[in-house]
């Protein structure tokens, strides 16, 4: 029986490489998408269907008047709590015309300008230009958003 059974592990020690070179290449990609983000001077941001950042820069967090990344808000639902949005007219801007629910409709937008922008608790303001887009899994539906 034991003997049968035999061509079972094989497959097992293929398949547990595969799964190894697999997890080794993700691994890769997300350190060059790190790498990537790290290097730019511009302010990126990726988030999730749910609103939520997936990932930014720390030119996003500078830019957005944090410290750090790590200060920096992960839940789009708490940027409202943190900034005033306004148009060029100082006209408010509700939560769901900003960039990331735009992106996650299926926009795709080139300079969206936000004129001021302002932290609640400095009273700091400065002008900003979004560039955003979604990005879509092989069926087509929005996982993502960009900017």
């Amino acid at each position: 029986m034991a003997l049968e059974n035999s061509h079972l592990f094989e497959n097992l020690k293929v398949d547990i490489k595969e799964c190894k070179k697999a997890a080794e290449d993700l691994l890769e990609s997300r350190a060059k998408l790190e790498a990537a983000l790290v290097s730019m001077t511009d302010n990126v941001f990726i988030s999730d269907a749910q609103v939520k950042f997936f990932d930014f820069n720390d030119a996003f967090a500078t830019f957005h008047k944090f410290k750090n990344k790590d200060e920096c808000s992960k839940f789009f639902a708490e940027s409202a709590d943190i900034l005033d949005v306004f148009m060029a007219d100082e006209t408010p801007v509700s939560m769901d015309m900003w960039a990331v629910p735009w992106a996650l409709w299926g926009e795709r937008v080139t300079y969206a300008e936000y004129t001021p922008l302002r932290r609640k608790n400095t009273e700091e303001t400065w002008a900003e230009s979004y560039s955003f887009s979604t990005i879509r899994d092989k069926d087509d539906s929005i996982v993502w958003s960009v900017g």
